[in-house]
């Protein structure tokens, strides 16, 4: 397929993966596998199943948003995080990952997707992070009800989704926000939204959404960050078919 190197830097270049110096994630190549690749695979979490699924589909190159390598990195080399490095060393797969770089990316990002997969329209971007906005808000095309975003939600993610909706009212300015993002209500509010795409919340919102007169759809935080990975490998398959 091509070089280790090659596509490490294209992965580089076309993610931004360097533009979010606050990131916790330590974006990019972790571990370095085989020199050439001829399979890249990608998941949302970096864990043992995955690596012996690359095994089994004979991939040499691992993409996914959660990586194994956070701030000031792992300490201790041994338990399950020894078993998981064994396998990707002595099978000699690369392991490579884009956390906030995936979620903000306008073209290839979750957020992104999702909002393509609902139609939305005027899409701007919010919800600051780490110095980057990362989320996307727009205009459905046609208002709907929160049963019915649900319904076209669950259908395009694969996913069964939570609604918290008080009120049953049609839905126009629609935020998205990739895994957990709850903690950008109160900006859906002062933006006029109507309703909040995430992954996923906790109970200490509850009353929040409801006081706030907000709709809120989650649709799981994994469910909400595979799209972005699709996304690549997608593009990947067609630059080095």
């Amino acid at each position: 397929m091509t070089e280790r190197t090659t596509l490490t830097f294209y992965l580089d270049d076309l993610l931004n993966n360097q533009a979010i110096p606050e990131d916790k994630s330590n974006n990019g190549l972790q571990i370095e596998g085989k020199s050439s690749v001829s399979r890249v695979i990608g998941g949302v979490d970096a864990c043992l199943e995955l690596y012996q699924q690359a095994i089994k589909k004979s991939a040499d190159f691992i993409l996914v948003h959660h990586g194994e390598s956070w701030g000031d990195g792992i300490k201790f080399f041994t338990g399950n995080i020894a078993s998981r490095f064994k396998v990707l060393f002595q099978n000699e797969i690369s392991l490579y990952a884009s956390h906030l770089p995936l979620d903000a990316h306008r073209e290839l990002g979750h957020n992104s997707q999702i909002a393509k997969a609902v139609n939305l329209e005027n899409q701007t971007c919010f919800a600051e992070y780490a110095n980057v906005e990362i989320g996307v808000y727009g205009d459905l095309s046609s208002p709907g009800t929160s049963t019915e975003l649900a319904d076209m939600l669950d259908e395009k993610l694969k996913t069964q989704s939570r609604v918290y909706d008080f009120n049953d009212k049609k839905l126009k300015r629609i935020g998205i926000i990739s895994g957990s993002g709850l903690s950008a209500i109160y900006e859906c509010k002062r933006l006029g939204l109507d309703c909040l795409i995430t992954g996923e919340g906790d109970h200490t919102y509850y009353h929040i959404i409801k006081e706030l007169d907000m709709t809120v759809i989650t649709c799981g935080h994994y469910k909400t960050e595979v799209p972005g990975i699709l996304a690549v490998l997608e593009r990947i398959e067609q630059v080095y078919q």
